[in-house]
């Protein structure tokens, strides 16, 4: 993940993937202080089974931060993680 911020009440987040291959999407999921999960919003792949890269550039609109501090990308359905950023 390249960037994580909040933005007039929605969430901004930007990341690339180096190949998309069998993914049906992407979750974005909040970690609070306690290590706490919860997922904030979703993002549609563009490449899906193309094995292409894509790169991501979404706002999350309405998302409810809950106290989260981290976010975290969760590639579907495999479930590969991406690395965790601090939530500005």
């Amino acid at each position: 993940m390249k960037s994580a911020s909040r933005e007039r009440g929605s969430l901004h987040v930007a990341f690339d993937t180096d190949t998309e291959l069998n993914v049906t999407g992407f979750d974005v999921v909040g970690i609070d202080g306690k290590g706490g999960r919860k997922v904030l919003g979703s993002v549609a792949c563009t490449q899906c089974t193309t094995g292409l890269s894509a790169s991501y550039d979404e706002m999350i609109p309405g998302a409810k931060l809950q106290g989260s501090k981290k976010v975290q990308i969760v590639m579907q359905p495999s479930g590969a993680l991406s690395n965790t950023l601090d939530l500005k």
